[in-house]
């Protein structure tokens, strides 16, 4: 009989053993499942940027608001802003950028758009007819979701401070969403 109970208390600690283990295979497998869905949720998220702003990564957001024409620019400050949640049609979203020539910082531009997925529809080098902050140019494109045209223009607040916190160059870099 003690024989028995001896087989029979041992199984029931092989068992209780088997149970724990099984139980931390459990919890570690759906932790692991956790943390790769954690990945996965930002893959999709880092996929819902838009592809032209990838490509402006090197910018800094002002400010925005409706667009009128390439002469009619929104007032905007001159601190970096938080970019907005979406892009709306009809809009001008204003960039500032370091000191850069604009002759290299339009084909540079063009060629972060198109290796970002952008289709470019449209490349004006408006010539370096400016006696100011050398190439105006225009770039349109569209991606999978927005359609829409990148231009510079002369920033009064730049051209006319006397003085800046941190040098920036006297464009501003002017996004308008057309479709999206």
């Amino acid at each position: 009989m003690s024989d028995q109970w001896a087989l029979k208390s041992r199984g029931q600690k092989l068992f209780s053993i088997r149970s724990t283990i099984l139980f931390a295979l459990c919890v570690i497998s759906l932790g692991c499942s956790g943390a790769f869905a954690t990945d996965n949720q930002v893959s999709k998220s880092q996929k819902k940027v838009p592809a032209f702003l990838n490509a402006m990564s090197d910018f800094e957001f002002v400010g925005s608001g409706d667009y009128l024409n390439e002469l009619s620019i929104p007032s905007h400050g001159m601190e970096k802003q938080q970019l907005p949640a979406k892009f709306e049609k009809g809009k001008a979203y204003v960039f500032h950028h370091v000191p850069i020539d604009n002759q290299h910082l339009v084909y540079v531009l063009r060629d972060k758009l198109k290796s970002n997925g952008c289709k470019i529809i449209e490349f004006v080098d408006k010539g370096p007819g400016r006696y100011i902050g050398g190439l105006a140019f225009r770039i349109r494109f569209e991606d999978e979701r927005y359609k829409g045209f990148i231009f510079n223009i002369l920033d009064d607040q730049i051209v006319n401070s006397s003085s800046s916190s941190q040098p920036l160059s006297v464009d501003d870099y002017v996004l308008v969403i057309e479709q999206g």
